[in-house]
């Protein structure tokens, strides 16, 4: 049996207490299994970020720290100049794995498998900037938090990536899994408010 199927949700035992009234205002649930991978390569090296554009099926590479890339199945987050983050579907993370070292054979190049060190909340309504406003300080201003970018910030005094969606009032929280339940149950005080 693959081990990666034998994988559990950090927040398996824990349930989202709102009433129905206040579904507009926020929603809360953990996108628990997607695939993980941390890349670092040279970004100013044409050979690796060619290898890397082909391989995940993507006309450019981000380049510029926050920026992203979107795909069906993807998505490919710019975390530092020679650093991303790749999501990929649940269970599809151990092919890409596998293609990317393939890949890298021969390069000064890496990539390491951190499904299991974060895990991924998405956060969405009307009311949800107002709540992450408690515990960052990041401006969610559309000038300045664009759509499909995303922020490396800290929650809390937890180290997180937040992803913005198009749609400005949904974001993907990656928070590390030791920290997920204190952040579920901190957001889950803070509903009582609305």
């Amino acid at each position: 049996m693959d081990s990666f199927s034998l994988r559990l949700s950090v927040l398996k035992d824990m349930r989202l207490t709102n009433s129905k009234e206040k579904s507009d205002f926020f929603q809360f649930k953990e996108k628990a299994l997607y695939g993980q991978i941390t890349v670092r390569a040279d970004a100013q090296n044409k050979e690796y970020t060619n290898k890397i554009r082909k391989l995940l099926n993507i006309e450019t590479l981000p380049l510029q720290v926050n920026d992203t890339r979107i795909t069906s199945s993807l998505k490919i987050f710019c975390l530092k100049p020679n650093e991303w983050l790749i999501t990929t579907l649940p269970n599809h993370e151990k092919k890409l794995m596998a293609d990317l070292l393939d890949n890298f054979i021969g390069l000064h190049a890496y990539a390491i498998n951190v499904t299991e060190q974060k895990t991924i909340i998405n956060l969405q309504g009307t009311k949800i900037i107002d709540i992450l406003n408690k515990g960052t300080s990041i401006n969610f201003h559309p000038d300045y938090f664009q759509p499909n970018t995303c922020k490396q910030t800290s929650f809390n005094q937890i180290n997180i990536l937040l992803y913005r969606y198009q749609d400005l009032q949904e974001f993907d929280l990656y928070i590390e899994r030791s920290c997920a339940k204190y952040f579920w149950l901190w957001f889950e005080t803070q509903q009582k408010y609305y």
